[in-house]
């Protein structure tokens, strides 16, 4: 039986080591990378104490709201993956906000929601290497960001993403391509193409398994389904409203299904063929 509640850069630091005369050398500085998580899950937990206490108002949302705004500026970079997942994130955070207002949502949403920050983090540590490293900035800290961001991603999905450690060991493999190329030569923003695209992969293959997985445990809830159409809106295709008809037909599909306690495996299997090759087709070697 589900349980509901009732609801209402860090700047670069620059500076110059104390030197015995003016032409000491000066020491290398790393600019500390943000941290997508460390800001914005402390406020999530907070909503969820408060949810669970009955207690929640909406400046608890807006403390989430704010978490995200600060975290996604400090990495002073985007992308439209890392912009698609904050959008979803504030918009997620509307939606049960207005629950909150109308009826009751589970505690679940804010389990994704969680979750989802680990997507977010990964977005934005990949956007600020790609920038960086176009301008020969990039260093450690932000190789280090990227690969601190994907062993996270792969530790919090593989309890329902079986085909998570391959995808992620793909893009792997392209981020030390990458950091060997850039020692030779400064990288190029069309460098970081197909690393872009495998950061968008594994999104995509994450939402599609934890439906996947949910539905047929019979657990679905709203966000499982609205989560893949989303990411459909983000699959590079040369005609995404079509890709985005053909998968809300699907889940629509799926929904029925679920609601008539009949859902197939097979019905996942033409969501997921319908989308991942999209997306593998993008991640592909240019």
């Amino acid at each position: 039986m589900k349980t509901t509640f009732a609801l209402l850069a860090l700047l670069p630091l620059c500076f110059t080591a104390p030197a015995a005369s003016a032409a000491a050398p000066r020491a290398a500085v790393i600019v500390p990378v943000p941290d997508f998580r460390a800001t914005v899950q402390p406020s999530i937990d907070d909503l969820r104490k408060k949810v669970e206490a009955g207690k929640v108002d909406p400046a608890d949302f807006k403390k989430v709201k704010d978490a995200i705004a600060i975290a996604s500026a400090a990495y002073e970079a985007d992308s439209p993956e890392a912009t698609g997942i904050k959008d979803r994130l504030l918009a997620r955070i509307m939606e049960l906000e207005s629950l909150a207002q109308t009826k009751m949502f589970e505690l679940l949403e804010l389990d994704i929601l969680k979750d989802q920050t680990i997507d977010a983090e990964l977005a934005f540590a990949h956007a600020r290497l790609k920038n960086r490293a176009a301008t020969s900035k990039a260093d450690k800290a932000d190789w280090d960001a990227v690969a601190k961001a994907l062993t996270a991603r792969a530790e919090a999905a593989k309890a329902w993403n079986p085909e998570i450690d391959a995808i992620i060991g793909r893009l792997r493999t392209e981020i030390d391509s990458l950091m060997a190329r850039a020692k030779a030569a400064t990288l190029k923003p069309t460098d970081f193409d197909t690393s872009s695209d495998l950061v968008s992969e594994i999104r995509v293959s994450n939402v599609l398994a934890r439906l996947e997985k949910r539905g047929l445990e019979k657990k679905t809830i709203d966000s499982d389904f609205s989560d893949v159409a989303d990411v459909a809106k983000r699959v590079p295709t040369p005609d995404p409203t079509d890709l985005q008809k053909k998968v809300q037909a699907r889940l629509d599909e799926l929904k029925a299904a679920a609601r008539g306690g009949r859902i197939t495996r097979e019905q996942f299997a033409a969501l997921r063929e319908l989308l991942m090759i999209r997306a593998r087709a993008a991640s592909s070697p240019k």
